[in-house]
């Protein structure tokens, strides 16, 4: 997030997370969550083209730099959402992102364990935490490559985390987010 003195969000403050930066293109409020429902609910692809581009403003503003060697990973999505909407939001947005950025989209290196049957968005943030605990699996050896992991929205960054300390294990150097959209903090949703 944009580095606003010392602050850190309570999320990231309320454990250890195993990034070491995220960045997101916009907050999850309007408009921007139209932008979002546009694209993954109404299938509008090409708002993707958007996304990326908010993405990317943003990371270069706040982002570390990225070496050639960097890897970027796309969050798998579950099989009855891939199957709903018929792509993974987030590997759409990965492989416009390494584009532009001149680095591999590895889309197909992670494994995704069966979760339980509900859906994320009905839990709150210890819940989403421990739903996530060994949820992923990187199938090659990242050899201390840097890793940016791209999602659409962000909530409490369990995903995300879970699939950093994931990349760690399969020997990752370095591992950032880069994310659409953040939902921001309120202390009542949770």
């Amino acid at each position: 997030m944009p580095p606003l003195a010392l602050l850190a969000c309570p999320d990231c403050g309320a454990g250890q997370f195993s990034l070491q930066a995220t960045v997101a293109g916009f907050d999850y409020e309007h408009p921007g969550d139209m932008l979002i429902h546009a694209f993954k609910i109404s299938r509008r692809l090409e708002v993707a083209a958007v996304l990326a581009e908010l993405m990317l403003q943003q990371w270069r503003r706040y982002g570390p730099a990225l070496d050639d060697g960097c890897r970027v990973i796309a969050v798998p999505s579950q099989r009855d959402a891939l199957r709903r909407r018929g792509f993974n939001p987030a590997a759409v947005l990965a492989q416009r992102v390494a584009r532009r950025l001149g680095l591999a989209a590895c889309l197909h290196v992670v494994a995704l364990s069966p979760r339980q049957d509900v859906a994320q968005k009905f839990l709150g943030r210890q819940a989403r935490r421990q739903a996530m605990r060994g949820v992923f699996q990187v199938l090659e050896p990242l050899d201390g490559r840097a890793v940016l992991l791209i999602d659409d929205v962000l909530t409490t960054g369990a995903t995300l985390d879970a699939l950093a300390r994931a990349c760690r294990v399969a020997g990752a150097g370095p591992v950032y987010a880069l994310v659409a959209a953040r939902a921001p903090w309120k202390s009542t949703r949770f």
